[in-house]
């Protein structure tokens, strides 16, 4: 797991892309408080619920997390280096449970040809630290991809979830552990020109503790908020931002590609995060940070002005169960 920045650091020091992310990663010994904004959904934000026109199985639970309510918060840090104009934000999402984390994944995979694919999710990310040569010349091979911090502690909180409600290939969801959730969380910063740079690090803990201090009723363990499935919600709303291709590789050196399907997503959606935030103008369609949702939300956050849709928020669609 990446490790957490400790004590000072100093800017000279930094690259140019960790100079940019300075008011974004937690440091300990910060003074941090956060200014919370009322609560606000995709659909209030939006005006209906986000399009997504390749889905073809989970609807119910699409629809479901549209409608429930984000928390968003500006971050507050006593410290010297922010920009004019910069605002540090987080958006808490839903409780998602077992079924609703692996109908995330699959809502923002581009490729949905194996549906949920709950088992190869358990069965390759279990493989990928068995310990095996094979696999742990897989697992020091995909370690070099950026992000790859965000991966291995989303993946460790997954798997265990998954593993709790979907006991054995010929289950399905049990949905018998109603607090065994992940929160999806999004940690980012706007600068002074309105561009969003998503943090491609673990959270803090002195953030975890605040935000648990600020929503008691919604989190209830710090560690159940994940910064990979917030990647992964930003991405399954925000169909134009992630047109990610069917297939891909990472090493330069490899032309072997696979198909980026629920249980490759998560890792991808943090790789071309961070490659987007080192290359500016690779692939356009294919960064969350410029996702008009994300924008509007944050645009809410800094200014507390609720979008008007003058009455256009559609009602509870029918059949969907809070």
């Amino acid at each position: 797991m990446a490790n957490e920045p400790v004590g000072k650091v100093n800017l000279r020091d930094l690259s140019p892309r960790d100079k940019g992310m300075a008011g974004v990663e937690g440091r300990r010994g910060t003074k941090v408080s956060l200014k919370a904004r009322a609560p606000l959904s995709l659909v209030e934000l939006a005006g209906s619920i986000p399009q997504r026109r390749d889905i073809r199985e989970g609807e119910n639970l699409y629809k479901k997390f549209a409608y429930e309510p984000l928390y968003g918060f500006i971050v507050e840090r006593n410290e010297l280096g922010k920009s004019e104009g910069e605002e540090e934000f987080v958006i808490v999402g839903p409780r998602v449970t077992a079924e609703g984390v692996n109908a995330l994944l699959y809502f923002a995979a581009s490729y949905k040809g194996f549906g949920f694919d709950t088992d190869d999710i358990i069965n390759d990310w279990t493989a990928l630290y068995s310990g095996t040569t094979e696999n742990e010349r897989l697992r020091t091979a995909h370690s070099t991809m950026p992000g790859w911090g965000i991966f291995e502690q989303s993946r460790s909180l997954i798997l265990d979830v998954l593993k709790r409600d979907y006991p054995n290939p010929y289950s399905y969801f049990l949905n018998t552990h109603p607090d065994d959730v992940i929160i999806p969380t999004i940690h980012g910063k706007k600068d002074g020109n309105g561009n969003i740079t998503l943090s491609v690090e673990p959270l803090d803990d002195e953030l975890r503790e605040l935000i648990v201090e600020e929503l008691p009723h919604q989190v209830a363990n710090p560690s159940r908020l994940d910064a990979g499935m917030g990647a992964v919600f930003v991405a399954a709303y925000s169909e134009d931002n992630a047109r990610y291709p069917k297939e891909s590789g990472y090493a330069a050196s490899n032309t072997r590609t696979q198909v980026i399907g629920p249980t490759q997503v998560l890792a991808f959606v943090i790789r071309r995060l961070a490659e987007r935030q080192a290359r500016p103008n690779l692939v356009p369609n294919q960064d969350i940070q410029q996702s008009k949702l994300l924008l509007n939300y944050v645009d809410y956050l800094v200014t507390n002005n609720r979008p008007d849709h003058s009455g256009a928020v559609q009602p509870l669609m029918p059949g969907i169960i809070l």
